[in-house]
């Protein structure tokens, strides 16, 4: 009964990924990529809810929630339940019927720093009287069964000292839906529309385009499988086997995020719950379910979180990095102990437009033949200065890729398939071969026969001077934590009179904070869809719309460049 309207909420979704100009790039990228759709209705709706629940009654209905996870608290600030946990420990069934001051003082006794208000002997505040109301409540917890259906959703962690999210996690279930049972379910997926892979009939069902990855296959589509769950609630992610390993990658969502309260309802003979929805599946989503979506395929497409939520430094190598072009640590951004821009990731070259390479290049004379895809040498024009870029298919754009010399367009295929390019390579033919990058630079209009790089001349020779990021410095894990996901301007201030101040948060720089740690580790500007999915107005920031285009279509190079230089520093 439900499919019915989980299908136009799907489509809804795809819809504005491809048209919406805040998930750029993907709406440039709509072209390149194809969105499948298939419905496998389950018995009974609903995820299975592996945590546990504390239940209430309100109006006519029973509901639950997610027991949340223990903190510690944070100096100075108003303690919420989840420091009373970590501090008092989760209460028993019996707790249900102590009283505050019988609390208060096995606390006073226990606790190894009480809050002022366990020790007061004067009227507590409705707050707090609240906050351990809240902490009885969970005296009660129990759990929801679980759900049948394949392939199954889970919410939710078994209980454990190790949670950290308030919000259950979505993903699918490590015990009804395996890599094993997936692997034999996709072979059966056939389009409505005919379309198979290469191959005879009994290997070309489309289904197996996320089953595997031949060696023909430009993209790892196993990795852009998205689950989508016919209720609200949950935590969205892109899961990978690096994180599950019983299951395969994918991308986890329910029809809107959050803490949700569930409609349950008692089962008779022993105390557990069951689902009792009462409302129909809504009739479409708000936005922040499809910017949610265009956060985690980018985790698909080589980006890392750039919000901060974790305690302590960053300390991994660089190397645990290479997949991820939009985080970089301290470390790597030395030259002789001090920050350099030369030395930062993701300052390569501005692009004004570009090309995948489809094949070796081919000798002529003094040039060379470049192959392109798409019929794409039309974007170029002959005199055009150009660079080679190796690149491979499926990897992430890293720093100081190989890089030819300067050439320059000498002549254009009338049927767009290839591109001849005069000059001295600088390296061997070879080195450019499928999947490389052909792509016309940006002239630097103060230094002739120069390229600008995507940070620009004034912020690198700031971050050069300073020996700084361009965030609060020093950096301060307390100062990033508390904001988290927040917007961060430029502490670069010198810019031209003829910029807009409005491009402050887009300026391309080093800014504090990625892989949700403060120190130790940067990510590229000031505002990012990585960083803060579900503030509205965010939008991806240029180094990760270059990644994307570098990853799906180099093509879209021209619209993102385009859209960056009104925000470039002069």
């Amino acid at each position: 009964a439900d499919v019915g309207k989980l299908e136009p909420i799907c489509n809804l979704i795809a819809h504005h990924l491809k048209t919406d100009a805040l998930t750029r790039p993907y709406d440039r990228l709509a072209g390149s990529m194809n969105f499948w759709r298939v419905a496998v209705p389950a018995p009974a709706r609903g995820a299975s809810v592996r945590c546990e629940v504390y239940t209430w009654e309100s109006g006519l209905h029973s509901w639950a929630k997610g027991v949340p996870p223990a903190l510690p608290p944070v100096l100075d600030e108003p303690w919420q339940v989840t420091h009373l946990l970590y501090a008092a420990g989760l209460p028993v069934l019996a707790d249900a019927a102590v009283s505050e001051v019988d609390l208060h003082t096995r606390w006073s006794a226990t606790m190894r720093d009480p809050p002022a208000e366990v020790a007061s002997a004067a009227p507590l505040p409705a707050k707090w009287a609240q906050l351990v109301t809240e902490w009885k409540q969970l005296a009660t917890r129990t759990f929801i069964d679980e759900v049948d259906g394949f392939p199954a959703m889970a919410l939710g962690e078994p209980p454990s000292a190790a949670g950290l999210s308030p919000v259950p996690m979505l993903r699918l279930h490590p015990y009804r839906g395996s890599a094993l049972s997936l692997t034999m379910f996709f072979p059966q997926l056939r389009a409505s529309n005919n379309v198979a892979l290469d191959g005879p009939p009994a290997t070309n069902a489309l289904g197996n385009v996320w089953r595997e990855i031949r060696p023909n296959f430009h993209f790892d589509s196993q990795s852009l499988v998205v689950m989508i769950a016919g209720i609200k609630g949950g935590r969205g992610q892109r899961f990978g086997t690096q994180n599950l390993p019983l299951v395969p990658p994918h991308i986890a969502m329910s029809l809107d995020s959050g803490n949700y309260s569930m409609p349950v309802r008692a089962v008779a003979g022993r105390r557990a719950f069951t689902f009792d929805f009462f409302e129909a599946v809504p009739d479409s989503v708000s936005i922040d379910t499809w910017r949610t979506m265009a956060h985690e395929l980018g985790h698909s497409f080589g980006l890392e979180d750039e919000y901060v939520d974790l305690p302590g430094p960053f300390t991994r190598p660089e190397s645990d990095l290479d997949d991820s072009g939009n985080v970089t640590t301290d470390a790597s951004v030395r030259l002789g102990g001090a920050i350099s821009a030369n030395a930062i990731k993701w300052n390569w070259l501005r692009a004004r437009t570009a090309a995948f390479v489809g094949g070796p290049l081919a000798p002529a004379g003094a040039a060379f033949l470049v192959p392109v895809l798409r019929a794409a040498a039309f974007q170029f024009a002959v005199g055009d200065p150009v660079f080679l870029r190796k690149r491979a298919w499926r990897e992430v754009i890293n720093r100081a890729p190989v890089t030819s010399a300067p050439l320059q367009v000498a002549g254009l295929d009338p049927n767009g398939d290839f591109v001849i390019v005069s000059g001295a390579l600088g390296v061997p033919p070879s080195t450019f071969d499928d999947g490389s990058v052909l792509y016309v630079p940006v002239p630097d209009p103060e230094s002739a026969g120069l390229f600008l790089h995507l940070i620009a001349p004034p912020i690198a020779e700031f971050i050069n001077n300073k020996n700084r990021s361009l965030g609060t410095w020093p950096c301060s894990i307390a100062t990033e934590i508390e904001l988290h996901s927040s917007t961060v301007a430029s502490e670069f201030d010198e810019f031209d009179s003829s910029w807009s101040r409005r491009h402050v948060v887009r300026v391309i720089g080093l800014f504090n904070g990625g892989v949700r740690h403060g120190c130790g580790v940067y990510h590229p500007a000031g505002q990012c869809m990585m960083r803060a999915s579900h503030m509205e107005a965010n939008e991806f920031c240029h180094v990760c719309r270059f990644i994307l285009a570098e990853l799906i279509d180099a093509r879209a190079h021209f619209d993102i460049d385009r859209d960056y230089s009104p925000a470039y520093p002069k």
